[in-house]
């Protein structure tokens, strides 16, 4: 149905990441040196953003990342597997990208003709099992309705629907994820709900889990049957798929051409198969290129038989302490290179002081045998093949890859069947209760790396959903309470990936607002990094909020201790805001800079200071700037005041100065900075002064503003200009 999607990462500027640091040689809580602003954003952004890393491999089979989603699937290199998925927008706009993508290849299901006359109606309650593709289905659904080129937007599962005004004129279809579990919906909000969209013009999906308990409930309080995403058979799909990949009709037959002799495309397909898993079949065919060798044994990698086959593996492993470290190491790390994820096991078994070894032989000094008994010191290590061999993974062919401030090569490690770390770990955390206290130490004092802290991240989030109860996000607060500021960006990405469960959601928010306000700089910092992070990108306005309050926190103290804890929150506000604005919402981030700068609450060189930091990232600014759009007046009357503070004069400057010298090549830059020197020149005080002495002096023949700073301080020279005095 419709295939993967992309990410990747936008930086602000800064030195580059440190080269990671040596592990260090016993047990105790390791100290760290400070995040510089580059590192911080990749932790918290490096999946999320808009470039990606560079893979270079030769004739090798770059196919055997995570797979997940409905009928859009992403299972590219493991290097991109690794990184959090490209954000789903929860609240907001929904990109016109993600629509086409859920278009794209998308099979019909039976019931798709019945679902569009109830949409008409009035809300549609769609509800599916995981990997049914529901949230692909609502995007068609949608788009079928509204039509093709419809403004979307996205509601919050903890949106509360018996106070909801349409806000956006222009949408004409609402996707909400989930109901808020403590709200339920009762008919006269339902009601509410139709006449607000049928003066709107407008439709919409609410999207829930294949929940018996809430369908019963929603059938008896609404009098509605909502309707069941069941997805078409597999080889629809497969058809469907395989042509919008491949359109042309002989190249699908070289393509299948590598399944004779050793598979039939019927016996892969069998009923089972939820669209993804079809997807990923689709996925491999094309990657294989034709080559059976390349191909391999496909029915072996596909993931539908994952889950039940994990009983099985954990029984066999036991008694084997070495393959059950590497194993849970290769779960949380899968995508990474052997030589990191064996490092990482081996740390695991020394920190469990036996607790993952069952028996050992026992003898007395003399020799004589003895009972059985634990082993709390057992090291015994295992080769790399062996290991591998024991839990089912394989090492890839060498790759060069490029993320980071350098390029290094890997041999990663990935699971012969997709999606076995998911499965993994979702049942030994729910079906071995100590087992969760020992992961928690693990992983609480992983080294510092952005590719460790985000794959850290997706489990500990992973498994406050897998979890639940009241305490459900319990060992996220130990992440966040943390010294370290490698664990609190853990809880940062964790608390995003919690928030995708429409359960937790209302708790993720409620710890967050509450954390703002805490006294404990931890707990405020982790809430600055979760805004930069998935929770924050796909909420924005909710992101914008939680860093204006901890702004509003920020005061200035006579303690020393204060006021370093002050600078770490505005340090980590400053990445957040850079994260939000860096990930397509310069608008939404500028409008709000304007009104903290207006409102009489606090710190107005604080709020200067994030904006001259934003400049660092300058398209958006430059765009309006040049186009002199209505946003462009308030632009430079942003930027005087940034010149004109001396708090946030050197940083103004540093980004304005790399402006004029872009002008020299790219038409755009030297338009803007054409208009903004032009608009500043008319009033010359300190500020515009002093940036056009930095411009004259450091300036070179093309630099763009450079005439108009020149002819601007001739004038003042010749007794033009008497502010700047």
């Amino acid at each position: 149905m419709t295939p993967g999607e992309g990410t990747g990462t936008a930086q602000l500027p800064g030195p580059p990441s440190a080269a990671p640091e040596p592990p260090p040689d016993d047990g105790v809580l390791r100290m760290e040196t400070e995040h510089d602003v580059s590192e911080l954003l990749d932790a918290i952004r490096g999946s999320a953003g808009a470039r990606g890393p560079f893979v270079y491999a030769p004739h090798g089979n770059i196919n055997a990342g995570s797979v997940h989603g409905g009928q859009r699937v992403h299972n590219g290199s493991a290097a991109e597997g690794r990184k959090p998925r490209e954000g789903r927008v929860r609240e907001g706009p929904i990109p016109e990208a993600e629509v086409r993508a859920a278009a794209f290849g998308f099979a019909q299901p039976d019931w798709f003709g019945t679902a569009l006359q109830k949409l008409k109606q009035g809300p549609l309650f769609l509800a599916g099992r995981p990997g049914s593709g529901r949230r692909t289905a609502a995007l068609n659904l949608l788009r079928a309705s509204c039509g093709g080129t419809a403004p979307l937007r996205a509601l919050d599962s903890v949106t509360e629907l018996d106070r909801w005004q349409p806000t956006d004129a222009s949408a004409r279809g609402y996707l909400m994820d989930g109901l808020f579990p403590s709200r339920p919906l009762g008919p006269g909000v339902l009601g509410h709900v139709r006449s607000l969209l049928k003066k709107a013009g407008a439709h919409m999906v609410i999207v829930l889990p294949d929940d018996a308990a809430l369908l019963r409930r929603i059938e008896q309080d609404l009098h509605v049957s909502p309707t069941v995403c069941v997805p078409p058979p597999p080889s629809r799909v497969f058809g469907s798929c395989f042509e919008a990949m491949v359109p042309d009709q002989r190249e699908r037959e070289r393509l299948l051409s590598a399944l004779k002799g050793r598979h039939e495309l019927g016996d892969l397909l069998v009923p089972e198969l939820v669209p993804a898993e079809v997807v990923e079949l689709v996925s491999a065919i094309v990657a294989a290129d034709g080559d059976a060798d390349a191909l391999g044994d496909v029915g072996a990698r596909l993931s539908y038989r994952a889950e039940r086959e994990v009983p099985a593996l954990m029984e066999k492993l036991r008694d084997d302490p070495d393959a059950l470290a590497f194993l849970l190491a290769a779960c949380v790390y899968e995508g990474l290179d052997h030589r990191l994820v064996r490092e990482e096991a081996d740390r695991l078994l020394k920190l469990s002081e036996g607790r993952l070894t069952a028996v050992l032989p026992g003898t007395d000094p003399q020799g004589a045998e003895k009972a059985d008994r634990p082993n709390p010191g057992f090291v015994f290590r295992r080769s790399l093949t062996e290991l591998l061999h024991a839990v089912r993974a394989v090492p890839r062919e060498r790759e060069i890859r490029t993320e980071g401030a350098y390029a290094h090569s890997v041999e990663a490690v990935v699971f012969v069947r997709h999606r076995q770390a998911e499965a993994v770990l979702r049942h030994v955390w729910r079906e071995y209760g100590q087992l969760s206290e020992l992961l928690i130490e693990w992983l609480r004092e992983v080294d510092r790396s952005s590719e460790l802290t985000r794959a850290v991240g997706q489990f500990v989030g992973g498994a406050a959903k897998w979890g639940g109860g009241r305490r459900a996000l319990r060992h996220i607060r130990a992440f966040a309470e943390s010294e370290r500021t490698t664990s609190r960006l853990i809880a940062a990405n964790a608390l995003g990936i919690a928030a995708e469960d429409p359960v937790l959601v209302a708790e993720v928010r409620y710890r967050l607002q509450e954390w703002s306000m805490a006294v404990d700089v931890r707990l405020r910092t982790t809430v600055a990094y979760a805004c930069g992070a998935e929770f924050g990108l796909s909420r924005p306005d909710l992101a914008l909020q939680l860093l204006h309050t901890l702004l509003l926190g920020v005061r200035d103290r006579p303690g020393e201790e204060d006021r370093v804890d002050d600078d770490k929150v505005l340090l980590a506000v400053r990445v957040a805001l850079a994260s939000l604005f860096q990930a397509g919402n310069e608008a939404k981030v500028f409008g709000r800079l304007l009104e903290w700068l207006d409102a009489e609450r606090g710190d107005t060189e604080q709020v200067l200071a994030l904006f001259a930091q934003l400049l660092h990232s300058p398209q958006w600014f430059m765009r309006n700037l040049a186009e002199e759009t209505p946003d462009a007046a308030s632009i430079v009357e942003t930027v005087r005041r940034a010149l004109n503070a001396d708090s946030t004069f050197d940083t103004t400057c540093r980004a304005l100065l790399r402006w004029a010298e872009q002008g020299r090549w790219d038409e755009m830059p030297f338009r803007a900075m054409e208009n903004l020197c032009a608009a500043l020149a008319r009033s010359l005080r300190s500020g515009e002064f002093r940036l056009f002495v930095e411009m004259e002096e450091r300036g070179t023949e093309g630099w763009a503003g450079l005439g108009t700073a020149r002819a601007s301080l001739s004038r003042w020279r010749a007794g033009g200009h008497r502010e700047a005095v």
